[in-house]
């Protein structure tokens, strides 16, 4: 047994003190899967702002907004600016002001200055481009004798305050009343700024130094307001049918297609259609956000009105004679309003929620790895043992060299059996492949982690199960050594159909870059050592049976046929 182990362990002397088989063990195989690895993998890491961030975008805004004020008319009685406190009815002979009936309701908490119409302005063409500016929301901190009370700002409302608006899908934090949940910005995915002039901002465009220009028209918020056409003495129906249409002509498709009063302008550049769709994705999402902002009012208030009529048995609401309604009822039911029920309107508004998020989880331990480190187990694998077999072919072929340099004949006149002798040199070849493949899956790992700029075993923590792998993929290597010399006539012909066996099984193996249906795949032994190793990687230990059973059966098949032939063609 000592003289085996001598044999066996004069095989990996000799051969890892060739510089010329290191290069082609242990060089090649690392700098080729390294560079699979990074031309599809890139450095590591999947999120999609790897692969698409910081998309150069300009926005242009050229939305006036909306005031309330506009819309109110002061009548010869009314002095400067116009206020809700203006706002007067007659009920059942008595003149209601709307105005102050609000302020006396203490579900609502309002006062005067929140009231006033002129704050009532707001501009959803700063929303969409605070969006996509990355500023959609500004927190003003205000600190008073005994709390500290954060206000919240959204882009385009910044005379509203959002700090006591609630939506009931989205959960309180528990620490300061705010909202939580808010999924931030865009400032990852985009490199945005702004210009004033759309022109300028095509030309750039065409120029190459943005993907795509956002044009925010005049019209933008003016499109978006409700219909009020439900108050109409002509027809209740007709202000649903006017947001479907208004919905329809400020979709991102419109916006592109079409010159339309009002819908935005998505300008892209033709030569990066990826990221052009991506800001066209984008953008079509938050303004069909803006939009239903705009249909949930407007059936809220055709709902009232809808109600309201039916109440009252009239068909449409210029038929509602005030005279005759008890102010009393009025007046209280302006008092005790519930701001609560407006709660699913605010979730439209409410910065913390936002469309439905798919949190996506991984599956397996693998998913949750970087596409390089995937690549790596299972390229570098099928890269490996693509080497691996060069190395376990020639190095049954160095027998016919060692005879040719009478190194072998000095060894059969010692006092050692010939059948040790062989059981070395075939030994030794198994420990020299297992040598190898234990250090390309250690580079392999080392490379990884260094790309990822962490620790990572790629091969998973089960080092036993790794170790069995490496040993079935030995014997496999081996066996296949030896069954090619042992066929072969002379060791020139080695030469020629080594490489020839070893491309083949590669190549079905998937060591080239490509993987074939796993029917064809599963002819060679390669396929079968690479899916072994995804598995142990994966933590599917309890998987490994049927690959360790190819792997070692086969070897063995493949070792006992070519000692049969190699033993008849070897003169010892």
């Amino acid at each position: 047994m000592t003289k085996i182990l001598n044999i066996m362990w004069k095989e990996l002397y000799t051969t890892f003190r060739d510089r010329n088989l290191i290069l082609i063990m242990f060089l090649t195989p690392i700098v080729l899967s390294t560079i699979m690895g990074m031309a599809f993998g890139g450095l590591g890491g999947d999120d999609v702002t790897d692969t698409f961030g910081d998309i150069p975008i300009v926005v242009v805004n050229l939305d006036e907004g909306f005031n309330l004020a506009d819309q109110i008319q002061p009548g010869d009685d009314i002095t400067g600016t116009a206020s809700l406190n203006d706002v007067t009815f007659e009920v059942g002979g008595q003149t209601i002001n709307l105005g102050e009936q609000l302020q006396l309701n203490a579900n609502l908490a309002v006062t005067d200055t929140d009231l006033q119409a002129d704050n009532a302005a707001f501009n959803m063409g700063d929303t969409l481009a605070g969006i996509l500016l990355s500023t959609p929301v500004t927190e003003t901190a205000t600190t008073t004798a005994t709390d500290t009370v954060t206000t919240t700002t959204v882009a385009g409302f910044d005379n509203f305050s959002f700090g006591d608006l609630t939506c009931p899908l989205v959960e309180d934090d528990g620490e300061d009343g705010s909202i939580g949940g808010f999924s931030g910005t865009l400032e990852d995915l985009f490199d945005a700024v702004e210009m004033d002039d759309p022109v300028a901002a095509r030309a750039a465009v065409d120029r190459g130094e943005f993907v795509a220009a956002v044009i925010i028209p005049v019209g933008f918020t003016n499109q978006l307001m409700p219909s009020f056409d439900f108050l109409s003495s002509d027809d209740t129906e007709t202000g649903s049918t006017q947001a479907v249409t208004r919905t329809a002509t400020i979709t991102a498709t419109a916006a592109v297609t079409e010159t339309v009063d009002g819908a935005v302008e998505i300008y892209a550049n033709a030569g990066d259609t990826i990221s052009a769709g991506i800001v066209r994705a984008v953008v079509n999402g938050v303004v069909n956000q803006l939009v239903r902002v705009s249909i949930a009012i407007e059936s809220v208030l055709a709902g009232a009105v809808d109600t309201l009529l039916a109440a009252f048995n009239l068909q449409t609401i210029s038929q509602l004679d005030l005279s005759g309604i008890d102010a009393n009822l009025v007046t209280q039911g302006l008092q005790n309003i519930d701001a609560s029920v407006l709660d699913p309107i605010s979730c439209l508004l409410v910065p913390g929620a936002g469309t439905i998020q798919v949190d996506q989880q991984p599956l397996d331990i693998l998913q949750t790895r970087s596409t390089f480190a995937f690549i790596m187990i299972l390229l570098g694998s099928a890269q490996a043992i693509f080497f691996a077999m060069f190395t376990g072919i020639f190095g049954v072929n160095s027998i016919y060299q060692e005879r040719d340099n009478w190194t072998l004949q000095r060894l059969v006149a010692s006092p050692t059996p010939r059948s040790y002798i062989l059981a070395g040199k075939l030994l030794g070849n198994v420990v020299v492949v297992t040598a190898q493949l234990s250090i390309l899956f250690a580079s392999f790992t080392v490379i990884a982690s260094l790309i990822e700029g962490e620790p990572s075993f790629i091969w998973g923590t089960n080092v036993p199960a790794l170790l069995l792998v490496i040993l079935g993929i030995a014997a496999f290597v081996s066996g296949l050594g030896v069954l090619v010399v042992g066929l072969a006539r002379s060791p020139e012909q080695v030469q020629f159909v080594g490489p020839m066996v070893s491309s083949t099984l590669g190549a079905l193996g998937g060591a080239f870059g490509f993987r074939l249906p796993d029917a064809i795949a599963g002819i060679s032994p390669v396929w079968w050592g690479s899916e072994a190793l995804l598995r142990v990687s994966n933590g599917e230990i309890d998987q490994l049976g049927l690959p360790l059973l190819v792997l070692f059966g086969s070897g063995l098949i493949a070792f006992a046929v070519g000692t049969f032939f190699f033993r008849r063609r070897l003169d010892l």
